[in-house]
């Protein structure tokens, strides 16, 4: 697929005087984030202000940002400015210009963290519950990814928190119809609120568009849109083993009076996690010395689900690859792409650790008119494993998708 045009965008500030449509030159910087770990779109927009927002308008932290772009389908999409960050000064040719800085979110943001409720559920799924919430308290009508839970709750309320709070309450005692497996996500992409498990994010056999995913560092013929301009690695993080090697925990069973307690090592841990490739990124460093922790849980399977939610989601963070490309519309964070990466070895085709699958985490849709192209792509990749290796020492995967 070659890029024919620039792929120009349209910014419109919509304010209580009216809507303003800004052009490329008067937006300095224009940035918004999708990530599969946060519930809602966050962004950035600096302004040269060449239209008097600042004087007339007045900015009260209560306006829109519409942002329409895209070249095959148009995506339209509208945030609430939650801070005025910051009103400057520049001297330009024509006199004094104000620069203003604006932090931008989706409405949903505001109707997470800012209202309370109290309401009580009896026998119900989670899944059904968190259903009940994104209608009655987030508006959503329609669903990205939806997986229903295994789990149904005998009896749950919410003691007037707010929605992030009972969210994060219910996703960690949840495991996956799909997978099976604890980790559930609640995210925002450019196609809607998503609720589903990393889990199954993993399991993913399709590959995201453009051009079924697969990406290149080199393309002599023609430009191409999954070419790689820029690349940077995360490496592994050591102070995490002490997370991800295992541990005990201990909950009390008030019926009968008892500690209960389950010991969790990172084989066992490992061996449940889907991986992109055939090794796993440590060799067995099971060790339940590191941890020893006392929670107030009555119920065994139920520690062993917080355990392994919050245990997946750490691993997934161990090896990243931020990768910068053209823009497209299409790419939406939760997919999976591709990338035939090089070996440096001419008697290789391919790197055998980097080579394979990797599910996008997050999206950074950048807006720049004053260069080319004007909209980029920052994807940030999880891969949670090595797609060959002859290090032996290396855990071998027990579930993989390669």
């Amino acid at each position: 697929m070659t890029q024919e045009h620039t792929g120009e965008f349209t910014v419109a500030l919509s304010m209580d005087t009216g809507e303003i449509t800004l052009d490329a030159a008067e937006i300095k910087q224009l940035y918004f984030i999708e990530d599969i770990f946060s519930f809602t779109m966050v962004g950035k927009i600096i302004i040269f202000d060449g239209r008097g927002i600042f004087e007339f308008g007045p900015l009260t932290g209560n306006e829109v940002i519409k942002v329409v772009y895209g070249e095959e389908e148009e995506k339209h999409l509208s945030f609430k400015i939650y801070k005025v960050s910051k009103i400057d000064q520049v001297s330009s040719s024509t006199g004094n210009i104000e620069i203003i800085e604006l932090f931008f979110a989706e409405e949903s943001f505001f109707m997470m963290n800012f209202f309370q409720y109290s309401r009580s559920w009896k026998e119900e799924k989670i899944s059904d519950i968190v259903k009940f919430i994104g209608k009655h308290y987030l508006n959503i009508e329609k669903w990205g990814e939806f997986e229903d839970t295994n789990e149904e709750l005998e009896f749950f309320y919410i003691p007037f928190w707010n929605v992030n709070t009972t969210l994060l309450w219910l996703m960690k005692r949840a495991t996956g119809s799909e997978g099976g497996e604890p980790g559930y996500l609640f995210y925002n992409n450019t196609h809607g609120a998503n609720f589903i498990t990393l889990e199954s994010l993993l399991m993913n056999e399709d590959m995201m568009p453009p051009s079924n995913g697969e990406y290149i560092f080199q393309d002599p013929n023609i430009v191409y849109y999954n070419k790689i301009l820029e690349w940077s690695i995360s490496g592994v993080d050591m102070t995490s083993l002490k997370h991800l090697s295992g541990g005990v925990k201990k909950g009390y069973y008030s019926k009968t009076k008892q500690f209960i307690h389950k010991e969790f090592e990172y084989s066992e841990s490992v061996d449940r996690q889907t991986i992109l490739g055939k090794k796993t990124l440590f060799p067995d460093i099971s060790d339940k010395r590191v941890s020893y922790q006392t929670i107030g849980e009555s119920d065994i399977g139920q520690i062993d689900t917080i355990f392994h939610n919050n245990w997946n989601k750490k691993y997934a963070h161990q090896q990243c690859i931020s990768i910068t490309v053209r823009g497209h519309e299409d790419r939406y964070c939760g997919g999976m792409i591709e990338i035939f990466w090089p070996s440096g070895d001419i008697e290789e085709h391919y790197n055998k650790h980097l080579h394979g699958k990797y599910l996008v985490k997050s999206i950074t849709h950048i807006f720049d008119g004053h260069t080319r192209p004007t909209y980029r792509q920052k994807m940030v990749l999880i891969k949670n494993g090595y797609g060959d290796s002859d290090i032996t020492a290396l855990h071998s995967s027990a579930k993989t998708n390669n």
